[in-house]
């Protein structure tokens, strides 16, 4: 409700970052498969991918997205 509520004055990103119990995405309608925030940490995917806007907003969506198995990520 924050995110929504920001959005009506600014531009607002907000971000799914749970990687046990990602939900964010879904409460939006974006799939489960699409590529989100751990996609974009594995560069597996590229921002423009990662990044959804929800219509009728000042509102964009990155989902936690999902890690392929054999994906590592080096740190």
């Amino acid at each position: 409700n924050m995110a929504l509520a920001l959005a009506k004055t600014d531009r607002v990103l907000l971000i799914d970052a749970d990687p046990l119990r990602p939900s964010l995405g879904l409460t939006f309608g974006i799939p489960a498969s699409s590529p989100g925030l751990y996609n974009l940490i594995a560069n597996t995917a590229q921002p423009s991918e990662c990044v959804h806007a929800v219509p009728g907003s000042s509102l964009d969506i990155m989902p936690a997205g999902f890690l392929q198995a054999d994906v590592r990520i080096n740190g």
